[in-house]
């Protein structure tokens, strides 16, 4: 007979979290039959290349200055010497289950020979320099398990394209799906099944945060995609590796090291496409560096044991549209056959048009038209073509000037446009909306990986979320009725993004790797 978990009242109500953690019979058993329906549903691949790497104490030790060996040789049999960027970073000890704080200082010096070093960095920081008779050749991992990682490796290779011409050949590559075995080569289609059904997304994102689970699930991606990860890193001979997919550290990371007899030789990074929350996949101390966008993401990463020196927190990689200033507002309106000068809201549900999307539409719709002044209201409705059609041909108030799009790629035009967004709570739209100081309003998010979103909106001050659309539809109506307050959110917006961010982390990487 199961009980309900310590603490938890009679016929009260406690977390799937709590739940799993205190009956580990009922997780695997739950998480075996989710398992099974989600591969006759909508395939799987949730949790194969999972990190279990965590730190080993409950405090924080005091770190002096952590530098590299500035002198190694590297494959081309050459010496260099240079000076490193190296993390001063003073810690005070947490007590158990709180999170140390920590205050990273950087300071560029020549690093002492032999002194101060990394034992996780070593073997990294062997082989890094590269010379400029040939271009360096980057993979970059990825899955499209949402449309984020895709975007934010093609932001990247156009950036290194504009930055450095010629000296990067990039090639994007989907490693999972092209290059392991069924049922782990549909995290596509596990994807897209999970965000439709939330419950399902919950309890598979939670019992990979469990090591038991998590170190299953990495096993099993060991032991059936060893084979072929190795043969196409081979086969590409790649001089760099990015991930930005968290499923891509574990085993490419373990791919590498056997390639190189023990020592792995190519250089790899990781760059966290989460924004106010990650799960702990992300993270590996085995990464040569780990780019991060914010202090909730920096804290978990030294939870899961990556060293201070190691962590780079330049915000998220984004579109080139989105790397300048937007055009003036009402020129963009007339560009995209827009009324000039009327209180416009944007609505989006997600590349493949899930998260309610048609109950917030109708009620913003109607809330803005009950407002009895001009409106306009823009849905895009992504692939979900179903919906597009059905929306583009209803009757709204005639104050309310519709316009229903599909899949758009011109995503900054239409954000430049507007006054208020309402969408979903993915890391990417978030951080392009606070380029644009557009406020947010939140109607949807995955539990567990979009959560710590959620916070971040609030905690910045331009956004709010509500999972019901009546009350979405009364807040927005609010805002656009009180010109001062949506100033003031712009303002915290524009404070909050980060346009130079892909930049930044391509020019870190390049530095690294010693590529000028």
């Amino acid at each position: 007979v199961l009980s309900p978990p310590d603490g938890a009242a009679a016929g009260g109500s406690f977390s799937l979290r709590e739940t799993l953690s205190c009956w580990p019979g009922v997780n695997m058993v739950l998480l075996t039959i989710i398992i099974a329906a989600c591969a006759q549903l909508g395939g799987i691949g949730v949790g194969c290349s999972l990190s279990s790497h965590r730190s080993r104490s409950n405090g924080w030790r005091d770190e002096g200055p952590e530098g590299f060996d500035p002198d190694f040789t590297y494959r081309n049999g050459s010496s260099y010497r240079r000076k490193l960027r190296f993390v001063t970073t003073k810690t005070k000890t947490a007590g158990p289950g709180t999170a140390a704080e920590v205050a990273p200082a950087e300071e560029e010096a020549e690093a002492p020979r032999g002194k101060g070093l990394v034992p996780q960095a070593v073997d990294a920081v062997r082989g890094l320099f590269f010379p400029e008779s040939k271009p360096c050749k980057v993979l970059i991992l990825f899955s499209d398990t949402g449309g984020g990682h895709r975007a934010s490796a093609l932001a990247m290779e156009a950036a290194f394209d504009l930055a450095y011409p010629g000296r990067f050949q990039c090639e994007l590559l989907d490693l999972w799906r092209h290059h392991s075995v069924p049922p782990l080569n549909t995290l596509v289609e596990t994807y897209q099944f999970a965000a439709k059904n939330p419950w399902v997304w919950e309890l598979m994102y939670v019992n990979a945060d469990f090591p038991m689970t998590r170190w299953i699930f990495q096993e099993l991606g060991n032991a059936t995609s060893f084979k072929k990860f190795r043969a196409v890193f081979e086969e590409k001979a790649p001089d760099l590796i990015i991930s930005v997919h968290p499923l891509c550290q574990n085993l490419p990371l373990r791919v590498l090291k056997a390639m190189g007899g023990g020592k792995r030789a190519v250089p790899f990074v990781t760059v966290c496409t989460d924004l106010g929350g990650a799960h702990p996949t992300w993270f590996s101390p085995e990464a040569d560096r780990v780019y991060i966008p914010s202090a909730p993401i920096r804290r978990m990463a030294f939870r899961e044991g990556v060293p201070a020196p190691k962590l780079r927190e330049l915000g998220l990689p984004i579109r080139p549209a989105f790397w300048n200033s937007g055009e003036d507002q009402k020129k963009v309106q007339g560009k995209l056959a827009m009324q000039r000068g009327v209180p416009s809201v944007l609505i989006v549900g997600g590349g493949d048009g899930v998260g309610g999307l048609k109950n917030v539409a109708l009620a913003t719709i109607n809330e803005l038209g009950r407002a009895g002044a001009p409106r306009q209201a823009i849905v895009v409705c992504g692939s979900n073509a179903a919906l597009q059609e059905e929306l583009g041909s209803m009757n709204f108030p005639t104050s309310v000037n519709v316009i229903v799009n599909g899949y758009v790629k011109n995503m900054d035009e239409w954000m430049a446009a507007c006054d208020v967004l309402i969408t979903k709570a993915g890391p990417g739209t978030i951080a392009e909306a606070a380029i644009r100081g557009l406020p947010v309003m939140l109607s949807n998010y995955l539990p567990g990986q979009e959560e710590g979103n959620l916070d971040f909106v609030r905690d910045h001050g331009f956004g709010e979320y509500s999972p019901d659309p009546a009350t979405i539809a009364a807040t927005v109506e609010g805002w656009l009725r009180d010109p001062e307050r949506l100033r003031a959110m712009r303002e915290r917006a524009l404070a909050a993004g980060r346009p130079k961010a892909t930049n930044d982390i391509i020019h870190d990487v390049a530095d690294f790797i010693g590529v000028r």
